[in-house]
């Protein structure tokens, strides 16, 4: 069973790549201390999990 990274699911992963304008929208390198450091990094975080459900595995 293979076993996707957080990091593979969020700058990688062609099954969400539809998903990322949100997270790039707060980091357009999809830079993770943007995306976990920043309020508007925070925001986009939350949206793309649960636009994706990813992690519900």
């Amino acid at each position: 069973e293979l076993v996707e990274t957080w990091g593979h699911i969020l700058t990688t992963c062609p099954l969400y790549e539809s998903h990322r304008p949100v997270l790039r929208d707060a980091s357009p390198d999809l830079v993770v201390s943007d995306l976990l450091g920043t309020a508007k990094g925070i925001e986009a975080l939350i949206q793309f999990l649960q636009r994706t459900e990813a992690f519900k595995k």
